[in-house]
């Protein structure tokens, strides 16, 4: 009788405990708050997402039409990315019952239809794209509004794919390369099937020359003379890369790559004799891409300043200075626009425009979709991202 008794009385000093631990202890995981996103004007932003954690602690809040959000209390304790489509995200390492201010972007991206695959061109009223799967698509596009009115399927597993003049070619897993016309759009015809062994991804081609990489693993970098019916006869093997592009200028090839081989020139004059021009190392940077005759050198993250290589004359590569982005550039569209992803947000996916001679900016992003975060392609105003078609505009 004693020890329950005993037990009576300490019961209200638990109680009183677990009060304490999760009313006043601000590190607690267990109690739940409140926060409010709002625009710098203070009015309240609905749909703002909060995403931070990992595996079990993973949470993704999403905003009510007041701007607020019940937040679990392990966001007190980890980062939490705020973020909303046309808005500067911003990260948190440690998230309070208070009011997160976000700040629009200069101009916007405005959502006009879904859209699936990578984009490969733009025609009169019409939008080609091709997916993973090898569906063939076409669109119909009268600038404001589409609608699919078409799709085939081709031979799947669409690694690369690059368009020469009306032909499609594309890479795939252990199945070669394929070649399409595209010359009516409406009716894609195979020209013919490279039959190339071995997980293909980068590739290029020149006259009756097709080079191809190895991107997963090192691997030797095989030249190829191909013929219209399909054949293939090997002429060589270069070295041991893993590689990100490949390209032609004029008779030397450029393949670019990570780290320790970020770019490397051959003269491919002779394909039977393929000779070594240029090696380029930086350290601090990771990867590389080719932007007309200017090499585009990415910093390793956390850095912001790119460099750029003119290879007019693959022969001297020189550097011609560099700019700084407030994000991961992914790719250039033109002289003015690039495409990325934003800092404090790697689900951000921007575009980025600079005036001559300064910085890219981030002017406008979309931040709302869940899965498919890809850029798949542009022709500016109009951009494919995360599945759909979207206009840049003026706010």
């Amino acid at each position: 009788m004693l020890k329950y008794t005993h037990i009576l009385k300490t019961i209200p000093f638990i109680v009183l405990l677990a009060i304490y631990s999760c009313d006043d202890n601000p590190s607690s995981t267990g109690s739940l708050f409140e926060v409010t996103v709002t625009d710098t004007l203070g009015t309240p932003i609905e749909g703002a997402i909060l995403e931070g954690g990992m595996d079990w602690d993973y949470y993704r809040v999403i905003t009510d039409s007041r701007g607020r959000a019940v937040m679990p209390g392990v966001a007190r304790d980890v980062r939490t990315v705020i973020k909303k489509s046309n808005f500067f995200s911003i990260a948190e390492n440690h998230l309070y019952p208070r009011t997160y201010v976000l700040t629009p972007t200069p101009k916007m991206l405005v959502e006009i239809g879904d859209i699936e695959g990578d984009l490969i061109r733009f025609e009169y009223f019409r939008i080609l794209t091709i997916n993973y799967q090898g569906e063939y698509r076409v669109y119909n596009f009268d600038g404001n509004s589409l609608y699919e009115i078409l799709m085939v399927e081709f031979p799947h597993q669409v690694k690369e794919l690059k368009l020469l003049g009306d032909e499609l070619w594309y890479t795939t897993h252990q199945d070669g390369i394929y070649v399409y016309s595209l010359f009516n759009s409406l009716n894609p015809v195979e020209l013919f099937h490279l039959d190339i062994e071995g997980y293909l991804k980068p590739f290029a081609v020149k006259d009756s020359l097709v080079v191809v990489g190895s991107q997963s693993s090192p691997g030797p970098i095989r030249v190829y003379s191909y013929h219209n019916d399909g054949t293939v006869t090997e002429l060589d093997r270069i070295g041991d890369f893993s590689v990100n592009k490949i390209y032609f200028r004029g008779d030397y090839l450029i393949v670019t790559g990570y780290y320790s081989n970020l770019y490397t020139i051959f003269n491919l004059e002779n394909p039977s004799d393929i000779r070594l021009v240029y090696n380029g190392h930086y350290g601090g940077f990771e990867s590389s891409f080719l932007y007309g005759e200017t090499l585009i050198i990415a910093p390793r993250y956390p850095g912001n300043v790119y460099i750029m290589v003119d290879l007019s004359d693959p022969t001297n590569p020189e550097e011609i200075g560099g700019f700084a982005v407030t994000g991961r550039l992914e790719d250039f569209i033109n002289d003015s626009t690039a495409v990325g992803r934003y800092y404090y947000n790697n689900d951000g996916l921007c575009v980025f425009e600079r005036a001559p001679r300064t910085n890219f900016q981030a002017v406008a992003m979309v931040s709302e979709f869940y899965a498919y975060r890809f850029h798949h392609g542009s022709a500016p105003p109009y951009f494919l991202i995360g599945g759909k078609l979207w206009k840049l505009e003026e706010r």
